[in-house]
């Protein structure tokens, strides 16, 4: 494939060419109709004068007086180099001028609308009607000479037209000079565009390379406010942007390798010491149920990581109704208020009014508001957890408050993100990988809403999202 700069040279060349072809055509078709308008003017005055000639040849009994008019126009001869050949009124040939050799007495008229158009006394311009004189190059005319209204003969007439086929090959010399100066610095410029066009085209071209080899650092450094500019700085922004990709990847397998690592450890650990004896067999009900414990954390692990990934399919088959979302609310504090009451954190429900009615897929509801309270009981040590609604501006928000360990700003930031774990919550939350507020999120985007959290670090967070209220028309109705 040509490249940019090959394409856009060969485009310009082609160009230039058809714009130098037309004006050549129109200045040599212009020179053509004015030399042509000047040289019918010339001959014109040539024919009048030897008209003039042929009349006053004539002696007082209407005899052409031949000896003394070729005697004349031998005279016209020596200071022009118009050609004529003259002929009586019956085209006998009567003189011819110098250069003009011919076998014929009479001139033979071979068209015949011309030759009625002479014999009605009318001029008639041609560059074939005698032909075999002449030849085809010369342009002439055939002029028929009145007296007293009557044809007493005819002039033929012109002027080589060897002067205008020089002229125009002139004019496609310069033209050609013309073409290639003008080639020349088009080139120069094309070139100059292309090198100030593409070179930060090439360093976008070459980053990425780098990029796609590894190194997420790379940047442009290219000012300016056109495209180029726009995509140099959207090409940083897609480098920042997969820098922090690769930072976070980093991460998940820092994160997984974390979370895998401590039950494969314990795991591994007691079947050795229970395989070399170091455990006794009376004590192996116990480590075998640690065992046990551990597999059952691995196997809680997977299936949340292949929960998340099931989750898009999930939502291709999500099912909208209307229900009152307190009912929801109170069925996950009653699943979990034995968890908070063994923690001695008091859970409990506060809506704004008794009945909430939301449009959105019940059984994902459900399962984002208790993957928050159960998020929140993860990290509240003492004091309270409060699931609550209310409506504002036009829009159902469920919260989940708390009094636990809060989050920083950088935290904050990064919460929904899957399997992100504050490296202080990781001695607390030693089963999950991170992924419940993720799903929770991916969930409540599906629907078009907005999830969010406030929080301050040692004080609680409040998590809280939004829901459509429910319109009741055309909406299907449960609980």
């Amino acid at each position: 494939m040509r490249s940019i700069t090959a394409k856009t040279i060969l485009s310009f060349s082609i160009i230039m060419f058809l714009i130098f072809s037309v004006f050549a055509l129109i200045i040599s078709q212009v020179l053509r109709q004015n030399y042509y308008s000047a040289l019918r003017e010339e001959i014109a005055s040539y024919v009048i004068r030897i008209s003039d000639e042929y009349i006053s040849g004539f002696i007082d009994d209407g005899v052409l007086n031949k000896e003394e008019f070729s005697s004349d126009m031998n005279v016209f001869n020596k200071y022009t180099d118009f050609h004529y050949v003259i002929t009586d009124d019956d085209f006998n040939i009567i003189t011819l001028s110098d250069g003009i050799v011919t076998p014929y007495e009479k001139l033979d008229i071979s068209d015949d609308e011309k030759l009625e158009s002479l014999r009605e006394g009318n001029v008639v311009w041609a560059t074939d009607m005698i032909s075999d004189i002449f030849g085809n190059s010369i342009y002439n005319i055939a002029y028929p000479v009145l007296l007293d209204g009557d044809v007493k003969g005819y002039i033929f007439g012109g002027t080589y037209i060897s002067e205008l086929i020089s002229q125009i090959k002139k004019l496609y010399v310069y033209v050609f000079i013309f073409f290639i100066v003008g080639l020349l610095i088009g080139y120069a410029a094309i070139y100059y565009y292309m090198y100030e066009f593409l070179s930060p085209i090439i360093e976008v071209n070459k980053a990425a390379r780098r990029i796609a080899g590894g190194n997420f650092d790379e940047r442009i450094d290219f000012k300016g406010n056109d495209e180029i500019a726009q995509l140099c700085d959207s090409f940083n922004v897609m480098a920042e942007s997969l820098c922090e990709q690769d930072k976070r990847r980093r991460e998940f397998t820092s994160n997984i390798s974390h979370d895998l690592r401590s039950p494969l450890t314990s795991i591994k650990g007691y079947a050795e010491a229970m395989t070399d004896g170091t455990i006794p067999p009376e004590r192996y009900p116990k480590y075998l149920k640690i065992i046990y414990t551990e597999a059952d954390r691995l196997n809680n692990l997977a299936n949340s990581i292949m929960d998340f990934n099931s989750l898009f399919e999930a939502h291709q088959n999500a099912s909208l109704e209307v229900f009152n979302i307190n009912v929801v609310i109170n069925e996950v504090v009653l699943a979990l208020k034995e968890r908070a009451e063994e923690k001695n954190i008091s859970l409990s429900m506060k809506a704004e009014s008794p009945e909430i009615n939301v449009y959105a897929d019940i059984e994902k509801i459900q399962r984002v508001i208790f993957n928050l309270t159960d998020n929140a009981l993860k990290f509240t040590e003492k004091g309270s957890i409060t699931v609550g609604s209310f409506i504002k501006d036009e829009k159902a928000h469920i919260y989940v408050k708390d009094t636990g360990i809060g989050l920083s700003e950088e935290e904050k930031k990064r919460v929904f993100e899957r399997l992100y774990k504050a490296d202080h919550s990781r001695g607390i939350d030693k089963n999950g990988m991170g992924l419940g507020l993720a799903i929770a999120r991916e969930i409540i985007e599906w629907h078009n809403e907005s999830i969010w959290v406030e929080s301050t670090q040692g004080k609680g967070s409040v998590f809280e999202f939004t829901l459509a209220l429910a319109k009741e028309q055309g909406q299907t109705r449960r609980r």
